[in-house]
């Protein structure tokens, strides 16, 4: 159970309170739903093809030389996001928390917020299940997603209001 699966569903939950989820690598042939990590498709990041580009469609390095690709949280991320809280909100929350993510997910590199919902692993002597603690960890996941979005498009609405009581100042001072 990784940050990038608990984040994917809560981002999914997000949009839809009511998707049913359901745990599995044996993904159905005629599968009409979105299937996230595994399986194929749209969202699946491990055959590496997903590769993250700039602005002008040049390929991110990494510091270690390795092209930086997506993992499923990003590749949802990039399809939803900017519908909610615009493209350039979305590139800067991608650019603050969702590449990292991604980092961690394909490369392993070290990520607070990973670590944090790798705290929901289980342990040798606990009695829940892994799919308990994963739907433990999604509501959580939830609980970010929503005060991560609901704070961006705050700020989105206070920009302008500042601005605005800026400008009826005498000396642009509030």
């Amino acid at each position: 159970m990784h940050a990038d699966d608990i984040l994917s569903v809560s981002l999914l939950k997000y949009v839809n309170k009511d998707i049913k989820i359901i745990r599995t690598r044996d993904i159905p042939k005629d599968f009409k739903g979105v299937v996230a990590d595994v399986g194929g498709g749209r969202y699946d990041h491990h055959n590496l093809d997903k590769i993250r580009t700039d602005g002008n469609g040049n390929p991110l390095i990494l510091p270690s030389g390795e092209t930086e690709v997506y993992a499923a949280f990003g590749l949802l991320c990039k399809d939803i996001l900017p519908g909610i809280i615009g493209i350039k909100n979305y590139f800067l929350l991608d650019h603050q928390i969702i590449r990292s993510l991604d980092s961690n997910d394909n490369y392993g590199t070290f990520s607070d917020l990973a670590y944090f919902f790798s705290l929901f692993n289980p342990a040798w002597n606990e009695e829940k299940t892994e799919d308990q603690a994963f739907l433990e960890a999604v509501e959580y996941g939830l609980k970010f997603i929503t005060e991560l979005i609901n704070k961006e498009l705050a700020r989105q609405k206070a920009t302008p209001f500042v601005q605005s009581k800026i400008a009826k100042t005498t000396d642009h001072i509030l």
